[in-house]
């Protein structure tokens, strides 16, 4: 179910897509009543198994500098996360050029 610029979910009204690739798109929400903008993320094609995974992943790495810390579920098809402002990672990778493993571990690790 793809979400509609200007439609609603839960206390959220969405902005703009963010992007969308195998797993799902991303768009931009804003709170109605306190105007937080987040990152609601659509699951697609999924048992809900995929959704659990990658709260689960989102919880645990709840204080990375990196990842977007996740906020709560919806209907077990979206995760509503904090939106974090800047280059998405193909940005990065067409101004850096291919990832070096390691270099990539030290950064994601903090």
């Amino acid at each position: 179910m793809a979400l509609k610029v200007g439609s609603t979910m839960d206390s959220y009204r969405v902005e703009r897509k963010l992007g969308a690739g195998g797993f799902g798109a991303t768009y931009l929400a804003r709170h109605h009543q306190t105007g937080q903008q987040v990152a609601i993320k659509e699951i697609r094609d999924t048992d809900g198994d995929d959704v659990i995974r990658e709260a689960k992943n989102l919880l645990l790495a709840e204080d990375h500098p990196n990842l977007a810390k996740l906020l709560y579920v919806i209907d077990d098809t979206f995760l509503v996360m904090n939106y974090v402002n800047g280059p998405t990672l193909a940005d990065v990778h067409r101004e850096r050029g291919p990832f070096d493993p390691v270099d990539w571990w030290h950064s994601f690790r903090g």
